[in-house]
């Protein structure tokens, strides 16, 4: 009955050990402000452990994004700094701090963006045929590649669904609040037959930033009331 019983301690042992070593160690953060260096964030979560690597995520224009990613030494560690920095205050904002793990995440395009995500690149459109009934045509064989080029800046969207909004939170305030995640391509306020706003939105952005604007803002406060972002339902 003793051995059964150590037995028994030392498989719950192993189990635990095993799923806490399995956990994730990197965490992403959204919400930043976007002046704030990279070596302040850093800073911010090494009072909770060892920060092996700091992925903050740039434009275009080496200008910040206002969110980026973190690893952390141990689960442990990762999980503390989780429940003591997710809403705090930091610089004016209430930063977003999950497991990265958590989060949905696309395939793999030939356009990388810092912290492991990738936009995937639309396919080029195919070459047109040409006539095969007289030479002339031979010449513009040079015109297909400026065809083909198009296509490589299309970048897949998506449309969110916004919920729980106050009804005096406007159209350029939803745009000016997701725009701190990534790039906003259209803003809508639903409104009923009398038109007057539901508490609903739909929001148009690329795929990534669509899914970095889920991350960091579902659940945060915005006029008081916090909003529930989700990808709309169809898509």
């Amino acid at each position: 009955m003793k051995m059964k019983v150590t037995l028994f301690f030392v498989v719950a042992l192993f189990v635990f050990a095993h799923s806490a070593s399995a956990q994730s160690t990197r965490l992403y953060v959204g919400n930043l402000p976007l002046n704030k260096p990279a070596e302040d964030v850093r800073e911010l979560f090494s009072r909770f452990g060892e920060v092996t690597d700091f992925q903050l995520v740039m434009d275009k224009d080496g200008k910040s994004r206002g969110f980026g990613f973190v690893v952390m030494a141990n689960a442990d560690e990762a999980k503390a700094a989780v429940l003591e920095l997710h809403l705090q205050d930091v610089g004016g904002r209430r930063i977003s701090v999950a497991f990265e793990n958590s989060r949905p995440r696309d395939g793999g395009g030939d356009k990388p963006i810092a912290g492991g995500n990738q936009i995937p690149a639309a396919k080029p459109a195919e070459k047109p045929k040409e006539p095969q009934t007289t030479p002339k045509t031979e010449p513009k064989q040079t015109e297909p590649p400026k065809e083909t080029n198009e296509p490589e800046d299309e970048v897949k969207t998506m449309t969110l669904y916004v919920g729980n909004l106050s009804f005096e939170t406007t159209e350029d305030s939803l745009q000016e609040a997701f725009e701190e995640v990534g790039e906003v391509i259209s803003v809508k306020i639903e409104k009923d037959k009398k038109g007057k706003p539901t508490g609903v939105a739909y929001i148009e952005m690329p795929a990534e930033d669509a899914e970095n604007a889920i991350s960091a803002l579902h659940g945060s406060n915005l006029n008081r009331k916090k909003i529930v972002v989700k990808k709309r339902s169809g898509q």
